[in-house]
């Protein structure tokens, strides 16, 4: 405990800072994590995917964590994980609708390229040596993140998935200038056959989905609860919207439900009913987003995808392909052996 002088030269009043300045410490202690992280998110520009209030929604309140380095009383880099059990396993995971969190730093003013390599590595083999106790580990890492060698030297993996992001929305005719012809001409086809609105419930978002995927024999892969919670969550923080596309006879084509944070808007969930796919409207929603974006944020990231046609999708929108990283390890020899198993 550091004390400064007091502030009066008697026992009374020596005895009475004393208690005070023991309270302020007292107090500081039992200040939480999550409490801290709070703070931190809301003074500093984290990834929406990393916010206090997007975990408690897609983990639940008490199935995250938070780990901080901090020097002379600030925090210097952050780690959220998401704990999971399955079957006898405890997994560190990325959780649902959550392509990417990882470990934010804020970094010294005006540090050069070797001190901030050196910097990295050290803050995230701090971070990694916090982790809690588990078999599995498993998650995306937001693709400001670049140095994993920290990762590496502790025998972890690493893949690479990439996502596709508008760099710069912020010339919104120039932006559409971008989008290949062939995108060009089914937006103006679209503006035509369908009106877009917004204001959609998320019940009637969710059933949307449902009827939709159904219609091809598939089944929605998310609960309506989690999907609540989301919905809940990033409209209550004015972070979230929906765009709908709807004909002259009142049927829904389309909707998009996307997120932003200070930076970047993400497209989160994009269905296009099966009966009405020709009409287009969903890349209409997707130009209306963006639109929307370049009044509040400088980036589109439509977060990619590994499918051959949804890629095809987004990169003719213009967009730039950035890659990320999938970390995983495996701590555990029988879930090695199960896998290798299942894989035969």
């Amino acid at each position: 405990m550091n004390y400064q002088s007091p502030p009066m030269n008697t026992d009374t009043a020596i005895t009475a800072y004393i208690a005070q300045e023991a309270s302020k410490d007292i107090h500081n202690s039992f200040i939480s994590n999550k409490e801290k992280y709070r703070e931190l998110c809301l003074t500093n520009d984290i990834p929406v995917y990393s916010q206090y209030w997007w975990l408690d929604a897609v983990c639940g309140e008490n199935n995250w964590d938070v780990n901080f380095i901090e020097s002379d009383g600030q925090i210097v880099a952050s780690w959220p994980v998401y704990k999971k059990k399955r079957f006898i396993f405890n997994l560190i995971t990325t959780p649902k609708f959550t392509p990417f969190t990882g470990i934010w730093i804020k970094y010294p003013s005006n540090q050069n390229y070797t001190n901030k390599l050196g910097y990295e590595i050290e803050l995230c083999s701090a971070l990694i040596e916090m982790l809690p106790k588990h078999d599995y580990f498993y998650q995306g890492f937001n693709y400001s993140f670049k140095n994993w060698l920290a990762f590496y030297w502790r025998g972890f993996s690493q893949t690479i998935r990439y996502s596709y992001v508008l760099e710069d929305i912020s010339d919104i005719d120039q932006t559409f200038a971008g989008f290949s012809k062939n995108k060009r001409n089914n937006i103006r086809k679209a503006q035509k056959l369908v009106e877009v609105k917004q204001g959609l419930s998320c019940e009637e978002f969710y059933k949307f989905h449902k009827q939709s995927l159904e219609k091809e024999g598939f089944k929605v892969s998310y609960s309506y609860e989690l999907f609540e919670r989301i919905y809940d969550a990033t409209i209550k923080k004015g972070r979230g919207e929906i765009f709908y596309a709807v004909d002259e006879k009142g049927e829904m084509h389309s909707g998009l439900f996307y997120v932003w944070d200070n930076v970047s808007a993400y497209s989160l969930i994009s269905v296009i009913h099966p009966d009405h796919s020709s009409s287009n409207s969903l890349s209409l929603l997707f130009y209306e987003a963006i639109k929307t974006s370049s009044k509040r944020v400088t980036r589109f990231d439509f977060e990619g995808s590994m499918i051959k046609g949804v890629e095809a999708a987004y990169r003719n929108f213009g967009a730039k392909q950035i890659p990320y990283f999938i970390i995983t390890k495996s701590n555990s020899i029988f879930l090695n052996l199960f896998t290798f198993l299942f894989k035969r």
